[in-house]
């Protein structure tokens, strides 16, 4: 390994499999299948190449513990996130689209000055643990802001869930539905080294 300046620079510290799949691959666990027993030892990582440290750390996975992965299309469940009013207040076109993103967060609240509803939907499938599929139709150059009742931090609580729904629909006039769908998935197993 090459010590030094890297951007792409990688590391874990008593990670699971799991964890280190979801670092080398770039993915979250909800577009995860695991077709495997994961073991109860943790690893530490470090990965410092000038560039293809995921790749190389996939590499890694196989050699050393025999796990691959693959992307494959499933159907499964799914929100399904689609603009039900255009005129929401938080959800607008940005006021300096020729300015870098930006995505803020903390206990309560998201901002997103210029950006994509990438950031949005990571957060909101983390939250629901499902995969959000984007049907809204909306790109880059948004400004949005979303705030939500956290004072408890039980934002997994179905009551939560419901009132988080809500304040997507109040404010951002996006509306969450379930539905099955066809969803690019990370189908990771082990073979014999």
């Amino acid at each position: 390994d090459r010590q030094g300046g890297s951007v792409d620079k990688m590391m874990g510290l008593g990670m699971t499999t799991e964890q280190i799949v979801l670092r080398a691959y770039r993915t979250r666990p909800m577009r995860t299948v695991l077709l495997y027993q994961e073991p109860p030892e943790t690893y530490d990582f470090i990965a410092s190449l000038p560039s293809g440290n995921a790749e190389a750390l996939q590499q890694e996975l196989k050699r050393k513990l025999g796990i691959v992965a693959h992307r494959e299309m499933l159907e499964t469940n799914v929100l399904a996130l689609t603009v039900k009013s255009s005129h929401a207040p938080s959800l607008r076109p940005s006021a300096m689209p020729n300015e870098d993103g930006t995505f803020t967060r903390s206990p309560g609240q998201m901002s997103i000055r210029n950006g994509s509803l990438s950031p949005l939907l990571a957060l909101m499938e983390g939250q629901f643990q499902q995969p959000i599929v984007d049907r809204t139709g909306l790109t880059n150059h948004l400004d949005i802001d979303l705030k939500w009742n956290d004072a408890d931090q039980t934002f997994h609580d179905p009551a939560v869930l419901e009132e988080v729904k809500q304040e997507l629909m109040d404010q951002l006039g996006l509306e969450l539905t379930q539905e099955i769908a066809p969803v690019e998935m990370l189908v990771v197993e082990k073979v014999k080294n």
